[in-house]
């Protein structure tokens, strides 16, 4: 069986450093980073507080991630489809990310695994909610024990968020989408 394929966002880098996670999941998925997340993704704080590097470029020269190629013209594609305003509040490593998985949606096998409310809305709006997954479903498809203080990274909110993004795709909201 194949490792699942996964896009991840910066934020979730960060807390898998963090709770200490982050080889066990690469050792479970197959794992990618666009340009912009891999520069994102510098350090963390441990349970200290003591700040710490996280080195993806090790990660990516030692295969245990992919760096995703991202050409200007698919991030700023996004720019046809969505208003300046809503893209405004979505971050650019997010951005890039759902870039690429807009331009390449037909044949795209990775699911991308953010905590950002606005990002996980924006997957609806563009109709990606199958390229998306919550962190905690990541976790129970590899086998790791969900930590229940971890409530942003629910399945429950990132349905939520779809759903909503999926709603105002419904109605085409002078907001979402450019003219």
């Amino acid at each position: 069986m194949s490792k699942q394929k996964i896009l991840f966002d910066a934020n979730i880098i960060i807390e898998l450093h963090q709770l200490s996670l982050w080889d066990s999941v690469l050792q479970a998925c197959h794992g990618a980073v666009t340009p912009i997340i891999l520069r994102e993704a510098r350090f963390y704080r441990d349970s200290q507080g003591q700040k710490l590097p996280i080195n993806l470029n090790k990660d990516v020269v030692d295969q245990k991630i992919e760096e995703l190629s991202v050409s200007i013209e698919t991030y700023n594609a996004l720019q046809n489809v969505l208003r300046d305003s809503f893209l405004e509040g979505i971050d650019e490593g997010e951005r890039e990310a759902i870039a690429f998985l807009h331009a390449f949606r037909e044949n795209n096998p990775y699911l991308f695994c953010t905590a950002d409310q606005l990002a996980i809305k924006c997957l609806g709006v563009l109709n990606l909610e199958c390229q998306g997954i919550a962190l905690q479903d990541l976790f129970e498809s590899i086998g790791i024990k969900v930590n229940p203080g971890l409530k942003r990274h629910s399945r429950l909110l990132f349905e939520k968020m779809l759903n909503e993004g999926a709603q105002e795709s419904e109605c085409k909201s002078q907001v979402i989408f450019s003219k």
